[in-house]
């Protein structure tokens, strides 16, 4: 959080170390929505930059990691069109996931907010 100003970890985020960080965090939101803390946990999740936003449901945090991900791709390279195999630095599998979110649109299967926010991006087709 402090390092990348919010807590919204992609759930299969695994640290250089091999820590599951992606998974942690996944549970920490999810204990957090079902109120399944203790106080002084809560108190200290509450306190990282971007947590409360990140307590929305585990799908959404993931498609939002992801979406800003690609944000950061095309700002680096100018462009959506993400190869198939393209694994981001992070670890995350950035072409997999664009190719899911197109074949889903073609299908007609893609949230429609999801799927405005996807067209906003140069180079998404």
């Amino acid at each position: 959080a402090n390092t990348h100003g919010h807590c919204l970890v992609p759930a299969d985020y695994v640290t250089e170390d091999g820590k599951p960080l992606g998974y942690f965090a996944a549970q920490m939101q999810r204990s957090f929505r079902n109120r399944r803390l203790l106080p002084e946990r809560q108190v200290r999740l509450e306190a990282l930059p971007g947590f409360l936003a990140s307590t929305r449901s585990t799908n959404e945090l993931a498609w939002d990691a992801k979406f800003h991900l690609l944000e950061a791709y095309v700002a680096e390279v100018g462009h959506a069109d993400v190869p198939t195999d393209y694994v981001t630095a992070e670890g995350a599998n950035l072409g997999h996931w664009l190719m899911s979110q197109r074949s889903m649109q073609r299908a007609g299967t893609l949230d429609p907010s999801r799927a405005a926010r996807l067209q906003a991006v140069p180079g998404f087709h």
